[in-house]
């Protein structure tokens, strides 16, 4: 739906039969012209900023023929490399764009989902892993190829597929039922492993109240993220002060509500800061 209003107002129309009317794809140079916030507002969300910037870039170093160049390297550890170099765009999402773009059939986009089926069909030994490290993504991927061979992208894509609601129905009723226990049994290990994670973490820090709003403290470790990197530079503006602190993460709760019920909006970071003193 989002692809087909793009094509509506920055393609040009193609054919109009049967009150449907057929627009081509944007070209990129149209793309690198259009607003961020035009994008927004046809619902494209956090994916308008990488939509521009992609373009951008891509126009930056040759334009169709970086893309043509793209479907004709062979290497498919450069060629992902180079996919990654767009903004917003992750292993998955290279992987996606190289088998269904680049003629790369072989190449399996792996998520949990895809890493679930490898885990019930093919290899057990899988649901050992912690986390989808690219280790852990060729793993799956040697796996689907050994099984399917060179088309085992277009194979993973009919596996997918048959996870949805709308075609599991068409399979086996002894198939339906045993892919629905393995999903509760993943769903059963996820909840049991939040649970773990949850008794190892430490107690909440006592609330607090500012400006009529009970706040909610949370320790973090030294981290990287923008938030906890804005959170840090605000708290050393404080100057004068000998005591060591840690990065404080702020939840703000509306104090208006009955109790035991919390509301869920995320306090941004102002002029003021709460330092927690250790």
């Amino acid at each position: 739906q989002m692809l087909a209003k793009l094509r509506e107002k920055y393609g040009t129309l193609l054919y109009e039969a049967d009150d449907q009317r057929y627009y081509s794809f944007p070209s990129l140079e149209c793309l690198c012209a259009v607003k961020e916030q035009d994008l927004r507002d046809m619902g494209f969300g956090y994916r308008a900023p990488f939509i521009v910037r992609s373009a951008q870039y891509i126009v930056r170093h040759g334009g169709m023929q970086w893309l043509e160049d793209l479907r004709e390297e062979k290497d498919m550890d450069a060629l992902r490399e180079k996919l990654l170099t767009l903004h917003g765009v992750g292993r998955k999402v290279a992987d996606c764009v190289a088998v269904f773009s680049l003629d790369k059939a072989h190449v399996v986009p792996v998520d949990t989902h895809v890493w679930e089926i490898a885990c019930r069909d093919m290899d057990p030994t899988l649901a050992r892993v912690k986390s989808l490290t690219p280790v852990v993504h060729q793993r799956v991927n040697d796996i689907f190829i050994e099984r399917y061979g060179t088309f085992a992208g277009w194979a993973h894509s009919l596996l997918f597929a048959a996870e949805l609601p709308r075609f599991a129905s068409r399979l086996p009723r002894t198939l339906q039922e045993e892919m629905k226990s393995f999903r509760e049994e993943c769903k059963q290990k996820r909840a049991e492993t939040k649970r773990e994670k949850t008794a190892a973490s430490p107690s909440p820090s006592p609330k607090v109240k500012k400006n009529g709003q009970v706040t909610k403290m949370t320790t973090t470790q030294t981290s990287s993220s923008p938030k906890r990197q804005a959170s840090r530079s605000l708290m050393a503006r404080e100057k004068g002060s000998r005591a060591r602190h840690r990065s404080t993460r702020f939840t703000t709760h509306s104090a208006h509500v009955a109790p035991g019920q919390w509301g869920s909006s995320t306090l941004e970071f102002t002029d003021w800061s709460i330092r927690w003193y250790v």
